[in-house]
């Protein structure tokens, strides 16, 4: 199911962040840092307070 993002899901859509992070470095050292995301988790719980700009989450109903 589709549904939009919550507080509660920040932990897992931070993990999702560093891997994309992760991907980036591999390919390019020069320009990403290793071991950092995009956002902060305050960031990202700013972001899912954004009526404009919803986030939305896959949930299998497993985690």
């Amino acid at each position: 199911m589709i549904r939009k993002a919550t507080k509660e899901d920040i932990p897992r859509l931070m993990d999702l962040l560093y891997q994309v992070n992760r991907v980036h470095y591999q390919l390019r050292p020069d320009i990403f840092k290793p071991n950092t995301t995009k956002y902060s988790k305050q960031e990202l719980e700013a972001l899912l307070n954004e009526v404009k700009k919803p986030i939305f989450v896959y949930d299998d109903g497993e985690c």
